[in-house]
């Protein structure tokens, strides 16, 4: 903010000699302290905002689908049957490593992030039973490890990193749900095309974003999350 102090001062000077010149049909200046380079990523952004537009209820719909999944494993874990046990994976031990890397999460994260998003070449079904699905594991491991360690315990192991990864794989989950639902535009004759060029190419661009705070997530999981479990816990 100083270094504008002797730039408006220079303007100000400038604006005394040319008293009573017309200024009428000039366009308004820029304030300063906003950047050329600002406004070009402000700008450059506006795709990606168009595209959290166009997704929005189907991310929605996405939310709607974990939650109700989430509520059916704490529903579970109230009635004291153990789940890992019904599906063959003792009491879930071998299903994460006792010290994930970085790399195995990211891997592991990827692989659901693919099934979401491919799920809709199944017309949405592998999209929604995968929603459903982690939904369920979720909310019965979080129940039980709340009513083992507390629910503080289940809020600090997963809100660091969860308010990364599971937006992210909402939204694969919503473009899937979209390109479902525009095809099926497309059959009934209430479309001209599924997607239009530019259409694809913002859907290609928040695939990629969502992938990248995927990245970030599984970052924050290793450096920040089980950290923090590890100094309040032991």
């Amino acid at each position: 903010m100083l270094a504008t102090f002797p730039a408006a001062g220079r303007q100000c000077v400038g604006t005394r000699s040319t008293r009573g010149a017309s200024v009428r049909g000039r366009r308004p200046a820029r304030p300063r302290f906003i950047s050329r380079a600002a406004l070009r990523t402000g700008m450059s952004l506006q795709w990606l905002r168009v595209a959290v537009r166009e997704h929005r209820s189907y991310f929605l719909f996405s939310v709607v689908l974990f939650l109700l999944g989430a509520v059916v494993g704490v529903a579970i874990a109230d009635r004291g049957v153990d789940l890992f046990a019904q599906l063959g994976l003792g009491r879930g031990e071998s299903v994460f490593p006792s010290e994930p890397s970085m790399s195995f999460l990211l891997v592991n994260n990827t692989r659901a992030f693919a099934v979401f998003l491919l799920g809709a070449l199944s017309l949405g079904l592998i999209t929604a039973v995968g929603l459903v699905g982690n939904g369920i594991l979720l909310g019965y491991v979080g129940a039980v490890a709340a009513a083992r360690e507390g629910l503080g315990f289940v809020v600090l192991a997963v809100a660091p990193h969860g308010v990364l990864e599971l937006p992210a794989l909402f939204a694969a989950s919503a473009v899937a749900f979209r390109v479902v639902a525009r095809t099926a535009a497309r059959v009934a004759g209430r479309r001209s095309s599924v997607q239009t060029r530019e259409e694809w190419r913002r859907t290609l661009g928040y695939v990629a974003a969502a992938w990248l705070v995927l990245v970030v997530a599984a970052f924050v999981e290793i450096y920040v999350t089980f950290v923090l479990v590890s100094a309040a816990y032991g």
